[in-house]
Order: structure tokens, then C-alpha cells, then sequence
């Protein structure tokens, strides 16, 4: 009878003890490498990148459900990186970037391995804005925006003993977005809907869950975002991230 009562007392506290151990929070610490071509400035392609070091992120993984949410902040300048003629040497962008992704479990592969499929929701803001010309040159200013960026996302996980693998894609089917108002004088935004055959969206991550102990998990990451599409100019820009995190697990 007594050891009856000690177990129902001790189960509930390892379950909720295992579910809290399925969510971790943290922030990664890496390298950002933009890459852009942004027609309201001019027809060049700027690059730069370097270190990031405030992306906090929450995950809950899970075994049939997992979430996915990532805040991304980073300035950077950025220098021509082709060798066409323009009176614009450098860029000043200011990026920022917020990620919601649910996944739902399919299949299982095999052991170790199973296929998960889900939808997410991929915003974005990116402000450029003209840092060097030669003199007599008119500054000018560019915004692209994702208020809502709607994706479908596959996803495969590698389960080991102590670590777990997540390959994941995403390509978005619909956004709704804005542009800065070249008609006006102003800061004022021009929004827009554009479906996949307008606006062109694709994501990948490799990312490594090594867990260091009950309470702390590490995570080397690579991360690659290309997007392009036409709208008061055209907008080509690819990204590639290369992250170390750190987390707690609640």
C-alpha cells in the first residue's frame, strides 16, 4: 500500500521532470555572411559578414511535436563585391529576423531515423542604406520587409543516445510585404501579397544537439537563406549562418 502512494506521488514528478527536459533556452553565438543585390539603391551586389552574438532562440523538441523559435539581430556593413561601375562603395544594413516553426512527426524511417513535415512562419526586416559614394552622389535607402511569410517545412531527425541531428527545409508559399514608398519623400511603407511564383523563399539548417548533461546541450548549427523577387526593383538575397548554441533545458 505504501510503496503504492510513494509511486503515484514520485510519477507525476519524473513526467513533468522528463517533458520540462524537452525544452531548451538559449542563444546562439556565430558568424552572419550577407550577400545582396537590392535595385533601390543600384544594380550592384554587396557582401560582408561577421560576428553575432545576441540570437536567442526557444526549442521544444519532442518526439512527435516539436517547436522551433528564433530571434536573429545583426548590422553589418557592406562592401561591392562586384566590378561593375557605381558610385556606391558600402552599405550600412540593419537586419533582423524572427522564426515560429511547428513540426509534426510522419514516419519513422527506421530506428534512429523519422521524417516530420510542418509549417512555419519566417519574418524578416532589412534597411540599407547608402555609407560611402563618391561626392555629388544622392544618398538613397532601400527596405524589404516579411510581415507574414508563410512556409511548408520538411524536416529529418537522426536520433543517437546523446545527441539528435535536424536537417530541416522550408520554402515559403506566401507573403505578405512591404517595400519603402519610392513615390513619397517620406519613411512610409508599401505593402504587398505575392505567392510562390512571385516571391521565391528557401531555407536549410543542419543542426546538432549534443547534450553535455541533464540540464545543458550544445549546438553547432549551419544555417542558409536565399530569397529574390521584384518589386519596386528587384531584390535578390542570400545569407549563410554559422552558429554555436547554447542552451538550458528547462
Amino acid at each position: 500500500m505504501y510503496k503504492t502512494i510513494l509511486w503515484l506521488l514520485i510519477l507525476p514528478v519524473s513526467l513533468s521532470y522528463a517533458q520540462e527536459r524537452a525544452v531548451r533556452l538559449g542563444n546562439d553565438f556565430g558568424v552572419l555572411h550577407f550577400n545582396s543585390l537590392e535595385e533601390q539603391i543600384n544594380s550592384n551586389r554587396y557582401k560582408g559578414g561577421s560576428f553575432s552574438g545576441f540570437n536567442p532562440v526557444l526549442y521544444i523538441l519532442k518526439d512527435k511535436n516539436s517547436w522551433f523559435v528564433r530571434f536573429e539581430s545583426k548590422r553589418q556593413t557592406l562592401e561591392r563585391a562586384n566590378e561593375q561601375s557605381s558610385s556606391i562603395f558600402a552599405i550600412d544594413m540593419v537586419h533582423y529576423m524572427f522564426d515560429i516553426e511547428y513540426y509534426r512527426k510522419i514516419v519513422h524511417l527506421n530506428q534512429r531515423i523519422s521524417f516530420h513535415l510542418g509549417i512555419g512562419q519566417n519574418g524578416h526586416f532589412n534597411s540599407q542604406k547608402l555609407l560611402i559614394s563618391q561626392p555629388g552622389f544622392n544618398p538613397s535607402r532601400a527596405i524589404d520587409m516579411a510581415a507574414v511569410n508563410l512556409s511548408i517545412n520538411p524536416m529529418f531527425r537522426w536520433d543517437w543516445e546523446k545527441s539528435k541531428l535536424y536537417l530541416r527545409g522550408s520554402l515559403s508559399f506566401f507573403n505578405y510585404g512591404a517595400r519603402l514608398n519610392e513615390d513619397t519623400l517620406g519613411d512610409d511603407l508599401k505593402f504587398f501579397t505575392a505567392s510562390l511564383d512571385q516571391y521565391l523563399d528557401f531555407q536549410f539548417a543542419a543542426s546538432w544537439f549534443l547534450a553535455l548533461s541533464k540540464r545543458w546541450d550544445i549546438k553547432p548549427e549551419y544555417r542558409l537563406r536565399y530569397y529574390a523577387f521584384e518589386k519596386a526593383g528587384q531584390v535578390r538575397f542570400l545569407k549563410q549562418s554559422w552558429f554555436l548554441g547554447i542552451y538550458y533545458k528547462i
